[in-house]
This record gives structure tokens, sequence and C-alpha cells, in this order.
């Protein structure tokens, strides 16, 4: 069976949905280039802003390990990277050698700028010239002058998108963040104003932890410390939560959605692409592995379709947004479920036991051979018990309930 991989993102025919995001992985066009001859179809490059012209140092460091409850695993990644390591008219050459280079794929120059009209349109201008097939702006980033992020407000977002599209005949993508209200609703703003699509989501604001050496939260630069931009598997959720609001959005005023956050392999991306994504960029898993991370993507991607009788990924594109409601509160009662211990499998630790008793309906109890039982006429359904397992003998069983 054929697959059809390719989807069209801006007007430009891609050969597979898989893109490197904005980010260190996509810095110079030696790298670029490097991934696109591993298999990526495209790439949004780093963003290039005119503070490079005034500093071409880094902070370090600059990333940051994170993890989570108390874990030495690390579970993603914190960084405080803001800058490119060359002037604005370097990165733009660079770029555009790449992009001579490899004609086929698409290349997407990420601008950024302080609320300046001046400066929006000179970096559009800039780019157009280099070849990008397409802008992505930056309007997710902290702007000292607005003292907000751009895409918060829409007079402002709305007015920069403007400012690109006068000077500029690209396309424009707007790149958004999960700090608004309401990301569907800013996300229809900026497709108003002119974005033929959204980049769902830059990462997330949060704080390091702390060293409890010196008290200072990581990053400990002279004894100082940032909030820092939070990427990784552990936001994927999230991400997914935005690009579902997007979709939703996109019915009543039709536009592309790119997904950025938490794409580790190619379930994630058939996740996002269920959800209506149209494109799937990546970076901190390419920063952990390499640009060979498409190779068990692309093949994981195929194997689903092949298994679900795809041909096309317009076969399931946005399949999944058809079997979400609104909230919780819209689902069916009728299913009701209990917990079924097998145990010939279930290793007497201990856990669904405490953990049904501090934090469910106290329904399990351990037998005299130490092994977890449950009372399904106090059990509920709620799963708790098969989080908690670390054997996976736990399984939720059909009960009638009155």
């Amino acid at each position: 069976m054929a697959f059809n991989l390719e989807t069209n993102y801006c007007g430009f025919q891609c050969k597979n949905p898989f893109f490197l995001a904005s980010s260190p992985v996509s810095a110079s066009g030696e790298m670029i280039g490097r991934a696109f001859d591993a298999g990526w179809a495209g790439a949004v490059t780093k963003s290039i802003s005119f503070l490079q012209d005034e500093t071409t140092l880094s902070l370090t460091p600059r990333m940051l390990p994170v993890s989570t409850a108390g874990s030495r695993v690390v579970t993603g990644m914190g960084n405080i990277d803001f800058v490119m390591d060359k002037s604005v008219d370097d990165a733009f050459e660079d770029f555009a050698q790449v992009k001579k280079r490899y004609p086929t794929n698409m290349l997407i120059v990420s601008i950024k700028a302080h609320y300046r009209e001046e400066d929006w349109k000179r970096l559009a201008r800039k780019a157009e010239q280099a070849g990008a097939d397409a802008l992505e702006l930056c309007l997710s980033c902290i702007d000292s002058e607005a003292g907000v992020m751009l895409c918060q407000d829409k007079a402002l977002m709305t007015q920069v998108i403007q400012w690109v599209k006068e000077e500029v005949s690209l396309p424009v993508i707007a790149k958004l963040s999960l700090h608004v209200n309401d990301i569907g609703d800013m996300a229809v703003c900026a497709a108003k104003a002119g974005a033929a699509a959204v980049t769902a989501i830059n990462s997330i604001h949060g704080i390091g932890p702390l060293d409890s050496e010196t008290m200072v939260h990581i990053p400990n630069i002279m004894g100082k410390s940032a909030p820092m931009g939070l990427s990784g598997s552990f936001i994927k959720p999230m991400v997914e939560h935005c690009v579902y609001k997007i979709a939703l959005a996109a019915k009543t005023q039709p536009f592309q959605i790119a997904a950025a956050g938490g794409i580790c392999n190619g379930l994630d991306g058939v996740e996002y692409l269920s959800l209506g994504a149209h494109i799937l960029q990546s970076a901190t898993e390419v920063m952990y592995k390499g640009y060979g991370l498409i190779d068990p993507m692309l093949r994981y991607l195929k194997k689903f379709m092949e298994e679900k009788g795809c041909s096309s990924l317009e076969d399931f594109r946005g399949h999944s947004l058809d079997h979400m409601v609104p909230a919780a509160r819209n689902l069916s009662l009728k299913q009701q479920l209990a917990a079924k211990i097998d145990p010939g499998i279930c290793i007497g630790c201990n856990r669904c036991v405490i953990s049904c008793r501090d934090g469910g309906k106290q329904a399990i109890s351990m037998t005299e051979d130490k092994k977890a039982f449950v009372d399904t006429k106090r059990c509920t359904g709620c799963g708790l018990c098969r989080i908690v397992c670390p054997v996976g003998t736990i399984r939720m069983e059909e009960v009638k309930r009155s």
C-alpha cells in the first residue's frame, strides 16, 4: 500500500509533516542542511532579532534539566537561550544559502522584535530577500516596551501582523503562547489580521528548581536567576489542549496549525495530526537525540497509516476532534467501571491499597497471601489504582450500578 505523507502548508508542498522548531537545532544553515539530508521536510529558523547586532554573547549555562517529584529522571528542559551568536545580516545570508541548496524543503524564517514598525518591516524584508518560504512571527516572547507578550494583546498582535503583511507578500505565521485567556480566540484574531497559520505554542514560562546549597534557583548566574522557558515531553498535554482549542476556532475562521511542544516520537505526531495540526515542529527531543530522530517517527507514521488503512494524512487529520466534548460534564454516566486485579501478576507491593485508602474509596485490601483484592461494591472506578500499579495488573471492567 502506498502512503502519501505529503502536507500542504501555507501553499508549500512538504514531503512529510515533520519540521525543526525555531530553536538551537535550527540555528545555522549547515545544521538545517544536515536535518534536510536526514529527511526533515522543513525547518523554522532560530529567531532573528536586532538584539544580535548589540551582542553575540550568550548566557551560560542557558539550558537546564527539569525533573518532577524529586526524581533524577529528566522530563523536560528549561532554557534562557534568547540570542543568536551572529549578526542579523550574517544570519540571513546563512539561511539564504541553505534555501538555495534545498529548494524543495520548506524554510520558514522566524523573526522577533520590540513593538516597532520599522524593526518588524526591516526583518520581514530581509527574510523575503533571503528566499524564505514563509515568516513565523515570534509574538510570544516578553516585550519589554509593551510590558506583555505581543500575542497577549489583540491590538498589538494585529498591528504587528499588518505591518509585516504591508511589507512582504510571504505567508505569515503567528507563534502564540499558552499564557493567554483563550488561545482559540487569539488564533482567530491573528487569522483576521492576515496570518495564514498559527504555531502552538512557544515554551511555557516556569521557575527552575532550587539549589539548596546556594538557595538560588537554577540557572544560577553570578548569584541571580530568572524565569525559564519550559519545553519537552511533559508539556505535551497542555500543548494538545491549545491545538484542540485552536482547531475548533479554525472551523469558523479557516487557517492552518503548526503543533510545537513535546513531540518526541511518531505517536506524538499522530496525536497532534488527529487533533487537526498540519505540520509538527520538534526541538527538545532533537536536541537530545539528533536529527536521526526523523527515521523512527516516519516509520511509526507509516505503520500507523497501514494499520488504519489510511493512504494520506487527510484520512485521519482532525479525526479525534469530532470525538471531543467541551467539558467532562458532557460525557455519559452510563459507562460504569470497577477495577479488577489479576492475582497471578500482582506482586503485593501495597501501592494500590495505600492510594485507594488515602485518595480513593477504600475499596482495595490485601489478602492473606499478599495479593491485592478489589471490593467492587465499594469501587467507583476512578482509575487511581491503575496509575500507581508498577506491573500493569489492574484493568477496568464494566459493572452495573443503580
